[in-house]
């Protein structure tokens, strides 16, 4: 499952926290809405950032746990895992609803997930409790899944995994774990029946596309273990050529083929493999199969120019991963990255795939590693513009108290000649003709004198 790619709802941690609270919840607080805006700008330092400043100045009132989960999550996404842990604490701490609990205690649960902390998940998960939404209840379950699989405890994971659930988005998942938990459970035949509907299911986005290359590819290799290369064979082609998975599905389809003896059928797949890049694990070891299916079809020839074009490969990519390790040691190539995508700091680094090594690019310590100093190159930035702007605040203060010192005179003389005791009196006067009126009903006692002319007038007229 660590190659899997989630929905952006599990991906994306901060998002499913205070911003993804079910439909009763409503902006009161100007502060939590503000840090909203800055979060659906994908600016999410600046969002929590605002949630801190907010929290100080006890900005937040009917929307504080709400704000409270909102920063949690964000602190999570940074890794700041205690401050992270803190923060959710307090919100369980107070009389929170019972829906605002049950996020808290399954963010504490992914927190410790992600931390390797399984009893600690466990105890979490099992303390959400009542009537769930429907994308939390859908979150859970694969939570606990995974935890239980993470745990190599494969027959509770199938129990957690067995939830119905309506929401599209989270099904495919669910399926394809209960799919490996089976497996890992020695119920081969229901998990290859289960893989095997999900892989023929029809798909409407592209993520339901790469589980579903992931569950063909889990059915494939169970296949291909336990000697059956047909149905193998078969599987390893329902793989799109162009998904992410295709470059293990050409390596196993060779194989398949291979173990048939079907040396022409493995070369077929193994040189469409080998066009690909170099610098991909299945594409170096076809460089090798290949030659080996020509071995065992009697063609030496062949088999040793291929051998010696291996070779040679594997010594360029040799060559090259020294020039990108010399390159990545290098100051510049660093500044340089991490100047872009300054808007986006959860981004991951594209132009680092042209260096190599698309595995380990693509692992989860790979990004966070990277992710994690990209936030502090953006913190950099933003501790320098924040210091600048200082430096005018402060610059503002002196000018706005010159200007007051400059006024301060003038406003104590005004003060001086006002007559206090005279203006008590008007408003007395005032206050007893209010009650007056109030009392007889005649308004006109507080016509001015133009007004009370004109009435005249109007009653001459008559």
């Amino acid at each position: 499952m660590r190659g899997m790619r989630l929905p952006l709802l599990w991906c994306l941690t901060v998002f499913a926290l205070g911003a993804q609270a079910d439909e009763k919840v409503r902006i009161h607080d100007l502060a939590y809405g503000e840090a909203l805006f800055h979060f659906y700008q994908q600016d999410y330092l600046a969002a929590g950032v605002r949630l801190m400043v907010a929290r100080a100045r006890d900005e937040l009132l009917a929307n504080r746990d709400d704000g409270e989960l909102l920063l949690g999550g964000l602190q999570l996404s940074y890794g700041m895992y205690h401050a992270a842990t803190v923060t959710l604490e307090q919100v369980l701490a107070t009389k929170a609803s019972p829906s605002t609990r049950n996020r808290a205690w399954y963010f504490l649960a992914r927190l410790a997930y992600r931390r390797g902390n399984w009893d600690e998940a466990r105890s979490a998960l099992s303390r959400i409790g009542g009537e769930l939404p429907k994308e939390l209840e859908a979150q859970t379950a694969l939570l606990k899944g995974l935890v239980a699989l993470a745990d190599n405890a494969p027959q509770e994971a199938v129990a957690a995994l067995s939830v119905q659930t309506e929401n599209e988005s989270f099904a495919p998942y669910l399926a394809y774990n209960r799919g490996v938990a089976l497996l890992r459970n020695g119920r081969r035949p229901e998990a290859i029946a289960m893989l095997d509907r999900l892989g023929e299911t029809e798909t409407k986005t592209t993520e339901q596309q790469a589980v579903q290359d992931r569950a063909n590819l889990a059915v494939a290799f169970a296949e291909l273990q336990s000697g059956h290369v047909v149905e193998a064979l078969g599987y390893f082609q329902r793989v799109r050529l162009r998904a992410g998975d295709a470059r293990l599905a050409l390596l196993g389809a060779g194989w398949a083929a291979a173990e048939n003896s079907d040396y022409p059928l493995a070369l077929k797949w193994w040189r469409e493999l080998i066009q690909r890049s170099p610098r991909d694990a299945p594409v170096l070891e076809a460089l090798f199969a290949a030659p080996f299916a020509y071995v065992q079809m009697g063609d030496s020839a062949r088999a040793a120019y291929h051998y010696e074009a291996a070779i040679e490969t594997y010594l360029q990519e040799r060559d090259a991963l020294e020039t990108s390790i010399t390159e990545v040691r290098s100051a510049r190539f660093l500044d340089a990255r991490l100047s872009q995508h300054t808007n986006d700091p959860l981004s991951t680094a594209p132009e680092l795939q042209r260096l190599g090594l698309p595995e380990m690019i693509a692992s989860h310590a790979f990004q966070e590693s990277w992710k994690n100093l990209r936030d502090l190159a953006q913190l950099e930035r933003n501790l320098i513009r924040w210091n600048s702007n200082l430096d005018a605040f402060d610059t503002m203060l002196a000018a706005r108290e010159a200007r007051f010192l400059k006024v301060v005179p003038t406003i104590e003389q005004r003060l001086a000649q006002l007559d206090v005791q005279r203006l008590r009196d008007e408003a007395q006067r005032l206050k007893s003709s209010l009650l007056t009126v109030r009392y007889t009903g005649d308004a006109w006692q507080l016509a001015t004198a133009e007004q009370r002319a004109l009435r005249k007038e109007l009653r001459l007229l008559k």
